[in-house]
């Protein structure tokens, strides 16, 4: 049955969902180190490097983005991008790797929320698709240099867990989601690490939701039935726990994710509609935490489409979660399995996409039976 929820991004939901929306103002490691070129120095030390090593060898000019793309591949066959669209990607990282470094020490985290949003200028609409973190797509492996040394198909939020810098952690993960979206262009990113969920929280002014899931182990006072309005502390844990809530599942998480989501979505648009400076005062709370590409430009595309277009929700594609071995460290990890129809579908709805002269979905998928 396919999911799609009505919000849109707002507190950055485990921190990138905010950053979509809240954001525009201006401009256990799944892995370990038993893989080659993936972690960081053994001994301890921290090499002395000059800031032109620091400085990207990567740049957006070397990744593809789906650039100057008028198609998509996607459930294996062609869509037409007709459409005038801005894509972009919004980041929420844990604490897995040591992302704060700036010199061969540094280790990316990896992306715990994926967040895309679309932004279809032509019909005035805007909508957003969720991405689950356990997703099983090629991801490039990426050295401490930036330079690329291969291709592997894992997690896709092990894609910002490769490169020298959070720059390129980040160029990285766009590359990985505009592949999986098949070839779609994204026009920029924005990262921010889980731990700032507290601040915008605190900034939107809390969500009231009902908790479904055991947090006793977590944080007791989440307490299974009861309706709280969210605290700083009780938003972090309610947005980033997994493990030893519920389940411990991502799809659990990314439930919860969505559930605050709602909770928060009027709050965040009405003020992002009233106050001039409201995306402003949280970019400046967040301050150095934010990696992105992204400049006044690009915020105020954002801003503009929320404030007079029409909100098709978040979308998540459906698929299934088994255990697997391909991040090849000898332990099983949660693999997603998107369904390919299914993110086909959603890829239609938000961009509007023609396939063969027909734009319904009904049509679409007698059309598909056939091939």
């Amino acid at each position: 049955m396919k999911r799609s929820v009505k919000t849109a991004l707002t507190g950055m939901v485990t921190l990138a969902a905010s950053a979509a929306l809240l954001f525009a103002a201006s401009h256990s490691l799944i892995r370990n180190a038993s893989r080659q070129n993936r972690t960081p120095l053994s001994d301890g030390s921290t090499a002395e490097t000059s800031e032109e090593w620091f400085t990207d060898a990567v740049s957006d000019e070397d990744f593809d983005f789906g650039e100057n793309k008028d198609w998509l591949d996607l459930n294996d066959l062609e869509y037409l991008l007709t459409d005038r669209l801005k894509c972009y990607l919004f980041i929420g990282t844990d604490h897995s790797g040591n992302d704060k470094a700036k010199d061969e020490t540094y280790q990316g985290s990896m992306a715990d929320f994926l967040l895309v949003a679309i932004l279809n200028k032509t019909d005035g609409t805007y909508g957003f698709l969720q991405l689950n973190r356990d997703t099983i797509t090629d991801v490039q492996i990426l050295d401490k240099n930036g330079e690329i040394t291969g291709n592997s198909d894992e997690q896709i939020c092990t894609a910002h867990w490769y490169g020298g810098s959070r720059q390129q952690s980040c160029l990285n993960t766009v590359d990985a989601v505009s592949e999986l979206l098949g070839g779609l262009p994204i026009d920029g990113y924005y990262s921010v690490g889980m731990d700032k969920i507290a601040q915008l929280n605190h900034i939107i002014g809390g969500a009231t939701v009902t908790i479904e899931d055991d947090f006793s182990a977590v944080d007791p006072s989440l307490v299974v039935g009861e309706t709280i309005t969210l605290n700083d502390e009780q938003a972090y844990n309610y947005l980033h726990a997994r493990m030893g809530v519920g389940d411990g599942e991502n799809e659990s998480r990314m439930r919860r994710q969505r559930t605050y989501m709602e909770a928060v979505y009027h709050k965040v648009i009405d003020r992002v509609r009233a106050e001039k400076n409201f995306l402003d005062d949280i970019t400046e709370t967040l301050g150095e935490s934010v990696t992105t590409n992204m400049d006044g430009d690009d915020f105020g595309q954002i801003r503009n489409v929320v404030r007079g277009g029409t909100d098709l929700g978040i979308l998540i594609p459906e698929g299934k979660s088994t255990l697997g071995t391909h991040l090849d460290d000898d332990l099983e990890h949660t693999e997603f399995y998107m369904n390919k129809a299914s993110l086909a579908e959603i890829m239609v709805r938000l961009c509007d996409l023609q396939l063969d002269g027909f734009t319904d979905w009904n049509d679409l998928e007698t059309e598909t039976e056939v091939w």
